[in-house]
């Protein structure tokens, strides 16, 4: 301990007599007119001269140094929340602007489908940047997939759905044309009432189960119809909704997973189909 009181009292000497010598050159420099040289020979010295003292740091708060560094905390402080506002701000407005984008005039006026993934790759990229939990992005970004996957799984059950439709009013027809009065048991008539009632049900999951719901589900739902069509839906029918599943699962599990299309021409194709249908 004292060796080292000596070592500090050494360097404190040290600095005084640098201070005092510096601050002499300073003087002489100013009676021989260079300013410049002067000022940062005397400047330099005082600086030596008060850190050879041992109040050197109490003296620099009182300079208000010591003030300035919590003004500075203060307002690194208030810029952080302020950060956190906007980025909280962004969070809800984002959110909100792709649930309306994809709810609204979706079968009429609505937003184009390329320029509604532009809108949803630049809030990704907005959210990110902020620094938002991966849970908000995908909060954000889901409605988007949510809508996307059910206009093109519809899509894909357009052309089935009219043949089903076709079936269904055959069976309609058996059973509206019975020679009345009907007498029971009729085997015949059990089977034509029951086929009906099994093709009504079925038809009526096709677009019930295709809703706005994870893009996953719509690939299970779709899977699912394939397995449960009745036996009567004609063979090629059933065929071409299962090539046509096959083809778009990998791409809504993708979307699923990534909400993000893995190939944006495809879907943007199919989308154009689905709306000059209804147009």
């Amino acid at each position: 301990m004292k060796k080292l009181t000596a070592v500090v009292r050494l360097v404190n000497w040290a600095l005084a007599m640098g201070g005092t010598t510096l601050v002499a050159i300073g003087i002489w420099r100013f009676v021989q007119g260079d300013v410049a040289g002067g000022s940062a020979a005397a400047t330099l010295g005082l600086f030596f001269m008060l850190s050879a003292t041992i109040d050197r740091f109490e003296f620099l708060k009182g300079f208000g140094i010591e003030a300035k560094l919590h003004e500075l905390k203060d307002a690194i402080e208030e810029a952080d929340e302020t950060l956190e506002r906007i980025r909280k701000l962004t969070e809800v407005t984002g959110s909100q602007l792709v649930s309306v984008m994809a709810r609204a005039g979706r079968w009429d006026s609505g937003t184009p489908p390329d320029e509604a993934y532009r809108t949803a790759k630049g809030l990704r990229a907005v959210l990110t940047d902020a620094g938002s939990d991966a849970t908000v992005v995908r909060n954000a970004l889901m409605p988007w997939a949510m809508y996307l996957a059910l206009d093109v799984g519809r899509d894909l059950l357009y052309d089935y759905g009219k043949s089903l439709k076709g079936v269904q009013s055959q069976r309609q027809e058996i059973v509206s044309r019975w020679p009345s009065p009907i007498r029971l048991p009729d085997p015949a008539w059990d089977k034509a009432h029951s086929d009906l009632q099994e093709v009504s049900a079925y038809a009526g999951s096709l677009i019930k189960g295709v809703s706005a719901r994870d893009p996953a589900e719509t690939v299970r739902h779709l899977r699912q119809l394939v397995l449960d069509a009745p036996r009567f839906v004609a063979s090629e029918a059933l065929e071409e909704l299962k090539r046509d599943v096959e083809l778009w699962a990998p791409e809504l599990e993708y979307l699923s997973v990534n909400l993000d299309l893995r190939d944006p021409a495809m879907w943007f194709a199919r989308l154009d189909l689905k709306d000059s249908r209804q147009s």
